[in-house]
């Protein structure tokens, strides 16, 4: 038994393949039988014709805007924040001082972040 959403391997090694979905069996077939096409739609119940298809994105309105943020190491950093949207922040461990939540960008030493209403909070 090999159990694998990885289907060039499971083409690779498999005589027959299974394919449960919900608790269901939904289809058993020799694998010569079956392309990869029917495999992926017995898989996820109905036709795939793009793997990564298109979304139409609506960009709510800016909720911050921080201009050429300088400091800590960076310089120049400038980006819009917009409803809807997550912004993670990332660095290695130890290269910023935590736990002060009302310094959401330690170490700023110049540059301008505004909100929504055009003030830093």
């Amino acid at each position: 038994i090999y159990i694998s959403h990885r289907l060039n391997e499971v083409f690779q090694i498999a005589d027959r393949v299974v394919v449960l979905r919900d608790g269901h069996m939904i289809s058993e077939r020799d694998i010569q039988e079956v392309d990869r096409s029917t495999l992926v739609h017995d898989m996820v119940g109905r036709n795939v014709t793009e793997t990564f298809p298109e979304h139409s994105r609506h960009p709510g309105e800016v909720v911050l805007r921080v201009e050429n943020l300088s400091g800590n190491g960076i310089q120049g950093v400038s980006f819009d924040l917009r409803k809807g949207e997550i912004l993670g922040l990332a660095g290695l461990v130890g290269s910023v001082s935590y736990g002060r939540p009302a310094e959401p960008l330690p170490g700023r030493r110049s540059g301008t972040p505004r909100s929504d209403d055009g003030r830093y909070k």
